[in-house]
């Protein structure tokens, strides 16, 4: 993406001159990362034990509708808010959540923990389920609750209201959810998944193949690492569970040459990335998460100093920008307040607002919030960078244009960095470890069934 201004200069960071206002922002987003990932992160203020008696007093709800909120999700800031406004402005419903388990936005591994809480949510929906809706991390296998007829099609909620519209949402939100027909979560918040590369070598374009992709790290025999951040295992995982797999939907549909063009490709990662890869390796790209307008203008400056160019993903016949999500709001079939569990949901879809700058609203009206804040210093706290349109309107439409959800399922990664070990080590065939794969990860699908 392009500079908000031109304050980087001054000071050597990573081989490129930075401006000491930057380095403090990135100690203070560094220190916010740290909060957010606290030891308090799983223990959310105002919740109820999980399968508890209801706890609201009878004199708050007295004259509404209770509505049942369960809750294994992984980010947590957002949602009391989004409660305490629900039940401040309702006057027909009051909703009480039970917490299970709450985690960091950015945490990256299943703890005993989250399994724990997944086991007791799962006990508990067999032997009473008193819950209306629920909010589901992104890590969990949703496709065996929606097998089993659990969820409800929230197209018969979206069609039957008037007052909704899926015009007011991304783009390319709905048909990203849609199977054969009938829809079952819906994200409240989102991030986005892209390639991060210097325009001099990429140009502007936001989208290639795999074709072209590998063409572009040929022509770059000279360069030490591809990736800045990504090894040899990281790499083949990502690419392999976005282009093959659809944990959600209990799906695998592997593409052997593709596979193999993927193993090609990771020939040129590192087994490891070391931990000073920055110093004067000059990686020829970044994957990065772009969670803000802010982080996603800056980026470029950050890791490379200059123009940079954010890219999809790339699969075997085109690429696109990834949406990725944390938690989904899903409504139970077996609700007993059904019109309640839609009008809390409708209301979290278009109240989660900007506030923590580490998710984006699915809203396009609070996503241009988000966007007109970028554009002020009251966003960052500092006066030294302030957005320009011309970049809000850049990342807007790379927002906008993300049509495929990734849905890296962290079970489906072990069982691919467990095989990939094989190949890498030259112990089995690729042909063989494919298979392997394949297998294993139909295996797991089947069982979630």
């Amino acid at each position: 993406m392009g500079h908000g201004s031109d304050f980087l200069k001054g000071y050597d960071f990573w081989g490129v001159r930075r401006n000491v206002k930057l380095l403090l922002l990135i100690l203070l987003m560094s220190v916010t990362l740290l909060c957010a990932c606290g030891p308090d992160a799983a223990s959310p203020e105002h919740s109820s034990s999980a399968g508890g008696a209801r706890t609201a007093a009878d004199d708050v709800i007295r004259g509404r509708q209770v509505v049942k909120l369960a809750v294994i999700a992984r980010s947590k800031e957002w949602l009391p808010m989004v409660i305490a406004g629900f039940n401040n402005s309702s006057v027909n419903y009051y909703l009480e959540a039970d917490y299970y388990y709450v985690g960091g936005m950015f945490d990256q591994e299943v703890t005993p923990e989250f399994d724990e809480a997944v086991t007791r949510f799962n006990i508990d929906i067999t032997a009473r389920n008193n819950y209306d809706i629920v909010l589901l991390s992104s890590w969990m296998q949703t496709g065996s609750y929606i097998s089993k007829g659990l969820f409800a099609d929230l197209n018969e909620f979206m069609d039957a209201d008037p007052d909704f519209d899926r015009a007011d949402y991304l783009p390319e939100l709905f048909t990203a959810l849609d199977r054969k027909g009938k829809i079952y979560e819906i994200p409240p918040l989102f991030f986005m998944n892209v390639i991060l590369a210097k325009t001099a070598d990429v140009g502007t374009d936001t989208h290639w193949t795999l074709d072209e992709f590998a063409a572009f790290i040929e022509s770059r025999p000279d360069v030490r690492y591809i990736f800045g951040n990504l090894s040899k295992k990281d790499f083949i995982n990502r690419v392999t569970q976005y282009m093959f797999v659809n944990p959600g939907a209990g799906e695998i549909t592997f593409d052997r040459d593709g596979f193999k063009k993927i193993l090609q490709i990771a020939e040129r990662f590192p087994s490891e990335i070391p931990p000073d890869y920055n110093i004067g390796n000059n990686p020829l790209m970044y994957s990065i998460t772009a969670y803000d307008f802010l982080n996603a203008a800056m980026s470029g400056d950050l890791l490379f100093g200059e123009e940079s160019t954010m890219k999809g993903w790339p699969s075997s016949t085109d690429s696109g920008m990834l949406l990725a999500v944390d938690d989904y709001f899903s409504i139970f079939k077996s609700a007993e307040n059904a019109d309640g569990a839609w009008t809390f949901l409708k209301y979290a879809l278009n109240h989660a607002e900007h506030q923590y700058k580490f998710r984006l609203p699915v809203n396009i009206s609070l996503l241009e919030k988000a966007a007109d804040k970028y554009l002020t210093a009251d966003y960052t706290g500092f006066d030294f960078y302030i957005g320009s349109q011309a970049e809000v309107d850049r990342i807007m439409a790379l927002y906008k244009s993300a049509s495929t959800i990734d849905r890296e399922n962290i079970y489906i990664r072990s069982i691919i960095d467990e095989e990939i070990g094989s190949y890498l080590n030259g112990l089995k065939p690729a042909d063989t470890v494919i298979d392997i794969i394949e297998n294993r990860i139909a295996i797991y699908l089947a069982e979630q069934e």
